[in-house]
């Protein structure tokens, strides 16, 4: 049940994210995104990611940003993001305490990485939504591999 309202009346959302980068790292990347809410649910999307500074982190990061969007856009207020990336999750429920502390600087004193698209997100959540990031093991679960479906569409629009 991907949207549904709780004892309380409010909206709660889960949804799996998913991003793609073909060619990482190289001169030439073409990234994706992918938001599956379940089967043939209205909100499941893909797309290209908007930005030239494509990879894979970033896509990842780029899903989660539509997917909170999506969510608030339906008047959900508590969303969990089920992600296979590591990175996505120990950004918000770990690192970004340590950055925002730290002038945005990583433990080896760098500016940390998609710091602008980290920042519009916990906009989003401090005005908008509670979210809880939850992560799963690849292909542990089957919405994961359609968010991952989804995500190669993307970036193959590029």
């Amino acid at each position: 049940m991907p949207i549904f309202r709780n004892r309380r009346g409010r909206l709660v959302g889960t949804v799996w994210t998913d991003g793609c980068c073909y060619r990482n790292g190289s001169g030439n990347p073409k990234a994706g995104y992918g938001t599956y809410w379940g089967d043939e649910h209205y909100l499941n999307s893909y797309g290209p990611l908007p930005s030239s500074n494509a990879t894979n982190n970033r896509a990842e990061l780029y899903a989660v940003y539509y997917a909170i969007n999506q969510a608030i856009d339906e008047g959900v207020k508590y969303l969990r993001i089920r992600t296979d990336s590591a990175y996505v999750k120990n950004i918000f429920t770990d690192w970004i305490y340590y950055w925002e502390n730290n002038g945005w600087k990583n433990a080896r004193g760098h500016p940390v990485k998609n710091q602008r698209l980290i920042k519009e997100i916990m906009e989003l959540i401090d005005e908008h939504i509670d979210v809880d990031f939850i992560h799963i093991l690849r292909d542990s679960e089957k919405e994961n591999s359609e968010a991952d479906t989804l995500a190669k569409m993307g970036a193959k629009q590029y």
